[in-house]
């Protein structure tokens, strides 16, 4: 009885063993898959901001690129001309860093609008600056000024409309990474729950095969104690009888 129970007792400690490393393995793989997400996830959120940031610099750098090119239009100042193909260089500049950020983005195509524009920009402010006769008087090419208006318009509408696309990614992007952290953080609590309730269990276990082996001595010297007994009786019998006889 003794042996079946210490079998017993075995086999149940080690499934419950089993069972337990299966569901913390588990469990941490879990968890482990949302922190993975959220990191991944802050780092997109990272370049989100960081692009937001860079489309508001261009556009404030279009707009004063616009002002310095009709600064020297209107004037003919050689000052507005340096300011502006500092500002062209700085545009360009720009464009090339976001153009890594919006590859497989759904701006990918507004960018290249974005992009193409700009250029278009960039080539009628040439041909416009190109009006002025040598003495540095404005030229009359109304036409080309229009367009370099228009064009400058369609800069500006798509650049609120990338930032309208990037607030949006952005607002989703925070969505998840509270979603992750609420994941994350439930699947931690999970795993020390369960860390507590099997050291519960091992001690419930422990407590019961200790107090099982102790009824068992008990029984065991009880049983000893009225076998010695019947021993010492059975020497007296034994005694007594061979004085009689």
């Amino acid at each position: 009885m003794k042996s079946n129970l210490k079998a017993y007792t075995k086999t149940i400690i080690i499934i419950s063993s089993l069972i337990s490393i299966c569901l913390v393995l588990f469990i941490a793989f879990s968890a482990n898959y949302y922190i993975s997400r959220m990191s991944k996830n802050n780092t997109e959120l990272y370049s989100a901001y960081r692009i937001s940031e860079l489309m508001k610099s261009f556009k404030s750098n279009i707009i004063v690129l616009e002002s310095k090119q009709r600064g020297y239009i209107v004037t003919g100042d050689a000052k507005f001309l340096e300011a502006y193909k500092l500002k062209e260089s700085e545009t360009k500049t720009y464009l090339k860093s976001m153009e890594k950020y919006f590859l497989g983005k759904p701006e990918e195509e507004a960018f290249y609008k974005l992009k193409e524009l700009t250029y278009k920009k960039l080539m009628e402010a040439k041909s416009l600056n190109g009006s002025m006769n040598s003495a540095g008087v404005p030229g009359q090419n109304n036409a080309i000024e229009s367009m370099g208006i228009n064009t400058m318009t369609e800069i500006t509408n798509t650049v609120d409309e990338i930032n309208e696309s990037l607030s949006k990614n952005t607002k989703t992007l925070l969505d998840h990474s509270v979603e992750y952290v609420s994941a994350s953080k439930n699947w931690s609590y999970l795993e020390i729950g369960l860390g507590i309730l099997t050291a519960l269990a091992a001690v419930i276990i422990l407590v019961t095969d200790i107090n099982t082996r102790n009824k068992l001595e008990d029984e065991l010297r009880i049983a000893k104690k009225l076998a010695d007994e019947n021993a010492i009786m059975k020497e007296q019998f034994m005694a007594n009888m061979s004085h009689e006889i």
